[in-house]
């Protein structure tokens, strides 16, 4: 990542896929935030965690 890369892209948040995103309501914002984030604890891969989810390496360390 380059030295211009943005807060967002750093942090991982808001996602690409809600970023920006216009919600019909609270139930569909919660709903797809909530899907985000169970994807980048229990799916995606992270670099400093050696290319596991954050639960995996939890699940390693206990």
């Amino acid at each position: 990542m380059g030295e211009g890369a943005s807060r967002e892209e750093l942090s991982g948040f808001p996602p690409p896929d809600v970023a920006g995103q216009r919600f019909d309501s609270i139930q569909h914002a919660s709903r797809a935030i909530g899907d985000w984030s169970s994807f980048y604890n229990n799916r995606r891969p992270h670099q400093a965690l050696a290319m596991r989810s954050p639960a995996e390496a939890f699940r390693i360390a206990a």
